[in-house]
C-alpha cells in the first residue's frame, strides 16, 4: 500500500463515482456506476497525466489492449473502455468483482478443495494468456479477483509482458513473495516459468495463509533477507494439518528453483490439479483453455514470400481441389502442389481451359430469321410479273 495521498477521483463522461476500492503504486481504483447500460464498474485511474510516449502512457495502452486481447474468458477480468479522463489521466472501466482472495487469505486460510478449484481456473486462465504471446509477471493473491458469480477472475496486467518482444527495455517489477528465483536474481524479467512459479506461490499462501518463504519472525522478512530465502529456494511445508504429502508434492513441482524442473506450461499444470482433485476424490473442476489467438497464430506461421501464411497440402490426395479463377476444371492440391508457391496467389494459374461445344444463342437465331425474311422477301418481289 502507498503511502501517498489518494487521487481525487475524476469526472468522467457516463459514469458517477461512488466510492474507492483500492490504491497501487500506479494507479488507483474507484467504484462507479454506468449511466447506460446501468451497472457499476471499476475504475482503474493513472497516476501520471497522458503523455505520449511516456512509460506511463505506454503501460496504460499495453494492459487495455492486455485485456482487450483476452476479454471473453471466464477467468479474466472483463474491460469496457479505456479512455482520457477530463483532468488528462487515463482510465480504464472494468467488469467490477466485490472481493479478492487477497483480503483475508492471511487470517483465514482457504479450503484444500476450493483452493484447488480456484488453481484450475486461474491456470486454465494463464495458459490462455501464455498462448496469446503474453506473461502475466504478477501472479498474486490479491490479483485475483471474485466476480458478482462467486468466479476467480485474474486481474491487473499492468506489467504483463510481450514473449514475441525482447524485454531489455522493460522496467523491472515484481511483487516479490511471489516471485521467483530467476526473476528476484535478475536473470529474467519473466517467462511461462516464472509465472508457474508464482501460482504455486499463490496457492501455498491461499492454502498456508503465510508466503512460501515468509520467516514465523517478523524481523526476519526484510525484503533482503526474503531476498535470499527465494534465492536459495529453500521453503517451509504448509504450517498445516491435515494436508496430503501430494498436495506438497505438487507445490514443491511448481515451485523447483530450478525452472526447466517446473511444470513446462499451465495447462501441465491444471491438469496435475484435475489429477489430485480426482486423487482426493473432489469435484474435478473444468479447464477453460482458448485457441490461440488468430493473430499469435498468423504471425507464429512461416510465410511465403508474398506475404501469406504457409499451410502444409503436402501428402493431402483426396477431396483437395484448387478453385481456378475464372471457370474451367478444378485441379487437385496435389497435382501442382509445391511447397514454396503459395496457393492463394497460384489461383489464377490453376486454370485449366476445357474443350466447350459452340453453342448458338438466341440473338443468332433472330439476326438469322430476319436475313432469310429479307431475301425471301427481295425474291418475290424482283420475280413478280411486270416489275
Amino acid at each position: 500500500m502507498s503511502n501517498r495521498l489518494p487521487l481525487v477521483p475524476p469526472d468522467i463522461s457516463g459514469l458517477s463515482y461512488l466510492s474507492p476500492l483500492g490504491r497501487g503504486g500506479f494507479a488507483d481504483v474507484f467504484l462507479y456506476r454506468q449511466s447506460v447500460p446501468s451497472r457499476e464498474v471499476a475504475v482503474k485511474i493513472f497516476l501520471r497525466k497522458f503523455e505520449a510516449k511516456s512509460p506511463s502512457a505506454i503501460s496504460f495502452i499495453a494492459e487495455a489492449n492486455n485485456l482487450a486481447k483476452l476479454g471473453g474468458h471466464p477467468n479474466i477480468v472483463n474491460i469496457f473502455e479505456a479512455n482520457i479522463s477530463r483532468n488528462g489521466n487515463p482510465y480504464i472501466s472494468m467488469e467490477y468483482c466485490p472481493t479478492s482472495l487477497g483480503k483475508n487469505w492471511r487470517v483465514n486460510p482457504m479450503g484444500l478443495e476450493t483452493v484447488l478449484d480456484i488453481g484450475v481456473q486461474i491456470a486454465s486462465a494463464l495458459e490462455t494468456v501464455h498462448r496469446s504471446n503474453l506473461i502475466h509477471r504478477d501472479i498474486k493473491p490479491s490479483n485475483i479477483l471474485i466476480n458478482s458469480f462467486g468466479t476467480p477472475v485474474l486481474s491487473d496486467f499492468g506489467i504483463a509482458g510481450d514473449t514475441t518482444v525482447a524485454d531489455t527495455n522493460d522496467q523491472v517489477a515484481m511483487s516479490l513473495p511471489w516471485s521467483a528465483p530467476e526473476v528476484v536474481g535478475m536473470q529474467t524479467l519473466g517467462s511461462i516459468e516464472s509465472d508457474v512459479f508464482s501460482l504455486g506461490a499463490t496457492l501455498y499462501s491461499l492454502l498456508a495463509g503465510r508466503t512460501p518463504f515468509e520467516s514465523g519472525d517478523a524481523k526476519q522478512n526484510d525484503n533482503e533477507k526474503l531476498k535470499a530465502r527465494i534465492l536459495r529456494g529453500i521453503y517451509t511445508p504448509i504450517p498445516r494439518a491435515g494436508i496430503p504429502r501430494i498436495v506438497e508434492e505438487l507445490l514443491n513441482k511448481s515451485m523447483y528453483r530450478d525452472p526447466s524442473m517446473r511444470f513446462g506450461s499451465m495447462q501441465e499444470f491444471a491438469m496435475a490439479l484435475n489429477e489430485l482433485q480426482s486423487d482426493l476424490q473432489f469435484q474435478v473442476t473444468r479447464m477453460n483453455i482458448a485457441p490461440s489467438s488468430r493473430a499469435a497464430r498468423e504471425d507464429n506461421l512461416p510465410k511465403y514470400q508474398c506475404g501469406h501464411p504457409k499451410v502444409d497440402i503436402t501428402g493431402l490426395n483426396v477431396g483437395v481441389y484448387v478453385e481456378p479463377v475464372g471457370g474451367g476444371r478444378k485441379k487437385r492440391a496435389t497435382e501442382t502442389a509445391n511447397p514454396d508457391e503459395c496457393p492463394i496467389c497460384a489461383k489464377a494459374d490453376a486454370f485449366v481451359p476445357l474443350k466447350k461445344k459452340f453453342k448458338l444463342g438466341p440473338l443468332f437465331w433472330v439476326i438469322t430469321g430476319a436475313a432469310l425474311l429479307g431475301f425471301l422477301l427481295t425474291y418475290i418481289f424482283v420475280s413478280a410479273p411486270g416489275v
